[in-house]
């Protein structure tokens, strides 16, 4: 049974791991130290982090010797959609629409940002006919 996430429930601490395990699947703790970003964080504060992780649910491990294999139960797509539909219920009400109107308004989009939900707003819309 998959457990219901909570909105903003990772810390940027927990993201910052969560994020190591997706790009690099099953992994030991060296290997999750190693890929987060400078400064890197102590191997006791990661191998803390994990713990919580696990007992939130969203990683699981494997035994190997005396060491943790780690893999994520939380899949990306499923944070992103949740973190996704929290973010567009509290600054855009519920609107897809407000998030690219305040996107384009913010001056921030590239050319090719530009090009590339055009390109993405047309397949939407043949996909439909």
């Amino acid at each position: 049974m998959r457990r219901e996430l909570k909105t903003n429930e990772l810390t940027r601490a927990e993201l910052e791991i969560m994020q190591a395990i997706w790009e690099l699947g099953e992994c030991f703790l060296g290997e999750i130290t190693e890929a987060i970003a400078e400064p890197k964080p102590a191997y006791n504060t990661v191998a803390s982090t994990l713990k919580v992780l696990v007992n939130k649910g969203y990683v699981g491990y494997r035994v190997w010797n005396k060491s943790h294999q780690y893999f994520a139960v939380l899949r990306k797509d499923d944070y992103r959609a949740t973190t996704l539909r929290h973010t567009l219920g509290r600054f855009f009400d519920n609107s897809p629409a407000q998030l690219v109107a305040f996107l384009n308004d913010s001056g921030t989009l590239t050319n090719k940002e530009y090009e590339d939900l055009r390109e993405i707003a047309r397949q939407i819309v043949e996909s439909k006919k």
